[in-house]
């Protein structure tokens, strides 16, 4: 059986192709037909097919273009202004991972089963065909693209971003939709007590720049401080007042967010509400 497949695929290096048949092949190869169906489909070689293409002055595509097979728009992380943009760019500095792989990069986000549906924002977000797979613990989306990780490394999402500092522009820096998306990936929301309380954890260069714009936008921060978690991890935490006052400027009237972080921001919004003055 194995043999028979074998002979039915085998291609023929001495098989000669009509000039119709020269014409097909280019016309494929440009609608992006993959250069190895091509060589089964007419008996030939890929060297011959690269021939082809180079008489006729076909450039050949690259390797990362060739392989892929799932659409994708890779300009989604161009418009910084954009608010999905910048959330993902925040989300992804947080809980996303890029890895450098033999052909290029591989952008990769894992999360916790309950939050499948924010990996289904992501790919609607991306236009991507990709398959969200299931694992023991969590659900996973892993998109190769050699032009959306170099984007993404410029712009701050770095491989090992954990063990790194990044250089995010300042543009994303000062956008409270880039902040939700970091929030919505590494920080925290709650009510005890019923007092609400927001904190954020990670690197302290990104710590540092959260508490900067928290201090920009919140009329009545008095004496929050980054504390030293372990070796390089830092965090800092708002509560009560502060805290409602940041978490509504963050959630309220955003369009894009973790739904089970909104649901708790919809009952903090229902707290009794006093600011404190300075």
């Amino acid at each position: 059986m194995e043999s028979t497949f074998l002979e039915q695929n085998k291609i023929k290096k001495t098989h000669k192709l009509s000039e119709l048949d020269k014409v097909n092949i280019v016309n494929e190869y440009i609608k992006g037909e993959n250069m190895h169906q091509i060589a089964l489909k007419y008996n030939v070689t890929s060297a011959s097919l690269s021939s082809i293409l180079k008489v006729r002055g076909i450039k050949s595509r690259p390797p990362s273009v060739t392989r892929r097979k799932l659409a994708i728009n890779e300009n989604a992380f161009e418009n910084l202004l954009d608010e999905a943009t910048a959330y993902w760019l925040g989300f992804l500095m947080a809980d996303g991972s890029i890895y450098k792989r033999k052909y290029g990069y591989s952008i990769t986000l894992a999360l916790q089963k309950r939050d499948k549906e924010h990996l289904q924002k992501f790919k609607e977000f991306l236009n991507a065909e990709h398959e969200i797979k299931e694992l023991k613990e969590c659900f996973r989306i892993t998109i190769v693209s050699k032009k959306l990780a170099e984007q993404l490394i410029d712009l701050g999402v770095v491989p090992r971003k954990s063990y790194e500092d990044s250089m995010v522009p300042e543009i994303l820096l000062k956008s409270k939709h880039f902040w939700r998306g970091v929030i919505d990936g590494d920080g925290f929301i709650g009510i005890y007590d019923r007092k609400a309380v927001l904190g954020l954890a990670g690197r302290y260069w990104l710590i540092y720049y959260f508490l900067y714009y928290c201090i920009s936008v919140c009329p009545f921060i008095l004496k929050n401080r980054i504390c030293k978690i372990k070796d390089n991890f830092f965090g800092v935490r708002f509560s009560c007042n502060t805290a409602k006052f940041l978490i509504l400027y963050f959630y309220k009237n955003s369009s894009i967010f973790l739904n089970r972080k909104k649901r708790i921001v919809e009952i903090i919004e229902t707290l009794n509400y006093r600011p404190k003055r300075r």
